[in-house]
């Protein structure tokens, strides 16, 4: 996934901010390619973020992560905060924010709310791109059944979701690609697509948003 961040254009220079950054999938191998920019991980996670200060952090004061105890019925169901309240225009400038399958985790409302908070804090940059992997389908009625104990439910809006040990929300294109231009943004090119199995939980895609 790194390299797909290099050729979505991030530079050795930039600022990044990772929004769910998890134990350093992505922040681990940055150490090498982020030269001369600072790291900002979050997550609402408390132990991978204690993890990342003591085996990133530690070996680079740029890199820094951050618990945000917001509150998610899986991930962090005692947290603090509503992801409703949570506020991203309060934080320093940045040129390149990254999500990592992170919206498969969060119901439509909540990630609209992101997006809006996203594009209040990429105004401070004009520059600035937004780098999201999440799950796509194009078909408005893709096929569906039980898939590998993910228990399908067809919603109304074009969104489907999946009950294991928790729900994995896959999104439809176009109606994804309207939410981020109703927040603000405009891709920045066309969607890409990392995998194309014959499950919907199978596709991954890249959105780069400007």
């Amino acid at each position: 996934m790194v390299e797909e961040l290099i050729e979505a254009g991030l530079k050795p220079h930039d600022r990044v901010l990772e929004i769910g950054c998890g134990c350093g999938r992505i922040a681990g191998p940055l150490l090498d390619r982020l030269t001369r920019g600072f790291y900002d991980g979050l997550d609402v996670d408390s132990h991978a973020v204690a993890w990342c200060r003591e085996n990133i952090q530690s070996l680079n004061p740029r890199f820094r992560f951050h618990h945000a105890d917001v509150r998610n019925p899986f991930f962090n169901p005692k947290g603090s905060l509503s992801p409703l309240a949570h506020r991203l225009d309060g934080l320093e400038p940045k040129d390149f924010i990254v999500l990592i399958l992170v919206f498969p985790h969060l119901p439509p409302h909540v990630v609209l709310h992101y997006l809006k908070e996203l594009r209040a804090l990429t105004r401070q940059t004009p520059n600035a791109r937004v780098f999201i992997s999440l799950l796509l389908f194009k078909s408005r009625t893709p096929e569906l059944g039980a898939q590998e104990g993910f228990l399908p439910c067809r919603r109304d809006d074009g969104v489907f979701y999946f009950e294991q040990s928790h729900y994995v929300f896959a999104f439809n294109e176009a109606e994804f690609l309207r939410w981020c231009r109703s927040a603000g943004f405009e891709p920045a090119g066309p969607v890409k697509y990392l995998r194309h199995g014959p499950r919907l939980i199978d596709s991954e895609a890249i959105v780069l948003l400007r």
